[in-house]
């Protein structure tokens, strides 16, 4: 299917469904700014970086994602930008507080009771603790499935998101509601006790050692006048280096240029340490 039918296409839906249809073009991200904001967040933070090729890692990537949709939606409170203004260099943003989409939704008047009414009995049933084990399990199978190439190359690394506290209370109107603030520190459980610190999954590439440089790779610049410089320091042990250069450029004119400072300055340390 070409770009001009899938526009067409996407074109009739929205205006079958009523959905007001702006534009969408390829390669730029402005066109769906809500959705691609997410993609480091969501994306890349819990799927990774690596490749994946085959109907078996798109299936075990299809129940990934509706096990993070839940998480994200209904345990992730993020800030949403209210205003920005901008004075000189800088930019100040106002930030509302952190709420999840599903406190969101419930706060709007916008949303029908029956739908509400719909994601208070999903949110009942789901459990953060059950979703995180269920996302590590889903990401160690489809690390499974990794393009062996591509994953032992990869810089980047692949990560399970930070335990969640999930502390719910019931208000006047019987209608949960999360407290919290993002990531928070692990869940303690009775049965699993203190949980370890997640971290980032990186890839099993080894790091090479640094070489050291001990060789030098440009010329002495003192080399010819380096007695001359001792016999200075000899005389005067604390004359400063600008005053030797100072000496040498008037004995020795356009041979020795301010940017030389420096590099007599590590040579007379190094002197002055042995």
């Amino acid at each position: 299917m070409d770009q001009n039918s899938l526009r067409t296409n996407s074109c009739e839906y929205c205006l079958n469904e009523r959905i007001t249809f702006t534009r969408w073009r390829p390669w730029k991200k402005n066109d769906q700014c809500f959705v691609e904001q997410k993609n480091t967040h969501v994306v890349r933070r819990l799927v990774g970086y690596e490749r994946f090729e085959g109907l078996a890692p798109a299936r075990v990537l299809t129940e990934l994602y509706k096990v993070i949709r839940l998480y994200v939606n209904f345990f992730q409170p993020p800030m949403r930008l209210l205003s920005k203004s901008r004075l000189g260099a800088k930019t100040h943003r106002l930030y509302d507080v952190a709420r999840t989409p599903y406190d969101r939704v419930l706060s709007s008047e916008k949303i029908p009771k029956r739908v509400k009414r719909k994601l208070r009995r999903e949110y009942r049933r789901l459990d953060p603790v059950d979703l995180l084990s269920k996302i590590e399990r889903l990401q160690d199978e489809l690390w499974s499935h990794a393009h062996k190439e591509i994953r032992m190359r990869s810089k980047r690394s692949n990560s399970t998101p930070n335990d969640l506290r999930a502390i719910r209370s019931i208000s006047g109107d019987g209608a949960e509601s999360y407290s919290g603030s993002g990531l928070l520190p692990q869940l303690k459980t009775a049965e699993e006790g203190e949980r370890p610190k997640r971290t980032y999954r990186k890839s099993k590439r080894k790091r090479k050692k640094a070489k050291i440089h001990w060789w030098r790779s440009h010329p002495d610049a003192f080399e010819g006048d380096w007695d001359q410089i001792e016999s200075w320091l000899d005389e005067t042990p604390y004359l400063s280096e600008t005053v030797v250069l100072e000496r040498l450029q008037a004995a020795h004119p356009l041979k020795y240029p301010n940017n030389k400072l420096r590099t007599l300055q590590r040579r007379v340390k190094a002197w002055r340490l042995e």
